[in-house]
């Protein structure tokens, strides 16, 4: 992510974009989190009016450049969303339209319980702007979950194209601005969210995604109340580390397992995650995985997984790992009920919900996050997995050994925090790197099956 372009990073981008809006919400969700119990209150700010909207803290206020900005905090909550692309910004009322309707109906009974849901404030659209002319816009609007189901889960959706979600603990710049009815457009969107980037100091907040909260119905006139939200980024100096990962390569497999303790060690100077297409390839007869049909359920489920519960991952892809080691090893082939078995018995161990995971996996939130994760792989032009990169670059001492791989995080690290203890170990300070050339890996050009 490049978090010093945020100064340009906006006007005129509104055109095209590749990389798919689940990138912010797979940072924002997590279902594991425990929620606070939080009931309306009587002090809420004016803009929401009758309705609920999240609570949040206001940790500082400030002006810059003209544009009056404030960074606040919001807790963990529930939100309900849905996904449209578009391609110009004369579609993005359009998609805006297809995608409220789609949440309004939720709230309207098209829910499991056939529950009538109330209003809530605001809208928010996240808008993911991107990297060329030809590919299509992407965008996620969500509605905040009213407090009476923030303590007990509202019921899930009917239709499979809507979605519940949980946004973990974020801190975001917010500017304020006042449109015409019936609300701002897309272009409007994009100058104002130019506007506070502007005004906020360089690397501060994550460039792409920007998000808009809109608090108005269409039809009010006067004082509208409409907010761009940039989410600053945490402290600086964490070491960016991606794996290129695909399910059922053996290799991926193994090196997950054997850097896991690693990986746990040196949590608190890295930021790791795990991108799981590997050597996929899109074609006009769907997806083909190199390792068959099951990787395809299997890189469908470990990236919901990642997306509904991103604190449990490294230790759910660990009970995997072994499990696959342990009962079948690296030569047998793992059938789709092996998988499942597997899959199920290690969500259960660390209490997550597999019918959640499983019902992801296998519909279209599933195929639209594995999508996502292709995008996010084609950049980097890996020619095998595993492959993984340090702070956007590949890095093949990493991939070589788990010395190797602690050597290269900690030596990029430069950060003010104090080096963990795997860093500082007797039996890693000066070894030397490994004589491998090359770790055993899935190369891309093998063919598939």
């Amino acid at each position: 992510r490049d978090t010093q372009s945020g100064r340009r990073m906006l006007v005129g981008t509104m055109r095209g974009a590749c990389v798919g809006a689940v990138l912010f919400l797979a940072l924002m969700s997590a279902s594991s989190i425990a929620l606070p119990v939080r009931e309306p209150t009587s002090d809420k700010p004016w803009f929401c009016h009758d309705l609920d909207c999240p609570q949040f803290e206001v940790l500082e206020t400030n002006s810059s450049k003209g544009v009056k900005y404030e960074l606040r905090k919001y807790p963990a909550a529930r939100w309900v969303y849905t996904m449209v692309q578009f391609d110009t910004e004369d579609d993005f009322k359009k998609a805006q339209g297809t995608a409220f309707m789609r949440l309004f109906q939720y709230i309207s009974g098209a829910n499991e319980a056939k529950a009538k849901i109330a209003m809530t404030a605001p809208v928010v659209d996240t808008i993911v702007p991107g990297q060329g002319p030809l590919c299509k816009n992407n965008l996620t609007l969500s509605f905040f979950v009213p407090f009476d189901f923030q303590r007990i889960g509202p019921p899930k959706p009917t239709d499979p194209e809507v979605f519940l979600t949980e946004w973990t603990e974020m801190q975001v710049y917010v500017s304020s601005f006042s449109t015409l009815p019936p609300g701002p457009s897309g272009k409007t969107l994009a100058e104002e969210a130019q506007k506070l980037a502007d005004a906020l100091p360089t690397g501060s907040f994550e460039a792409s995604p920007f998000l808009s909260a809109q608090y108005d119905s269409p039809f009010r006139v006067f004082r509208r109340h409409d907010e761009i939200w940039l989410k600053k980024l945490p402290a600086a100096g964490n070491v960016k580390v991606e794996f290129l990962h695909e399910a059922l390569c053996p290799y991926c497999i193994l090196q997950d397992w054997k850097y896991h303790a690693a990986k746990v060690a040196l949590a608190s100077i890295a930021d790791m995650r795990i991108i799981w297409w590997g050597n996929a390839k899109d074609t006009a007869a769907g997806i083909q995985c190199q390792h068959g049909p099951t990787e395809c359920v299997g890189n469908r489920y470990f990236n919901c997984l990642q997306f509904h519960y991103p604190d449990s991952r490294e230790e759910f892809t660990n009970c995997f790992d072994w499990s696959v080691l342990y009962e079948y090893g690296l030569r047998t082939p793992l059938s789709l009920d092996n998988f499942t078995a597997i899959a199920k018995n290690c969500s259960e161990v660390h209490k997550l919900d597999h019918l959640l995971l499983n019902t992801c996996a296998t519909g279209d939130e599933g195929l639209k996050l594995v999508k996502s994760a292709e995008q996010e792989t084609v950049p980097f032009g890996h020619k095998y997995v595993p492959w993984v990169a340090v702070d956007g670059a590949h890095s093949e001492s990493a991939e070589k050994s788990v010395t190797d791989f602690v050597h290269t995080v900690c030596a990029a690290y430069k950060g003010p925090k104090p080096l963990p203890d795997i860093c500082l170990s007797k039996a890693l300070l000066g070894a030397p790197g490994s004589l491998r050339a090359r770790a055993p890996h899935c190369a891309a050009e093998q063919p598939h099956p």
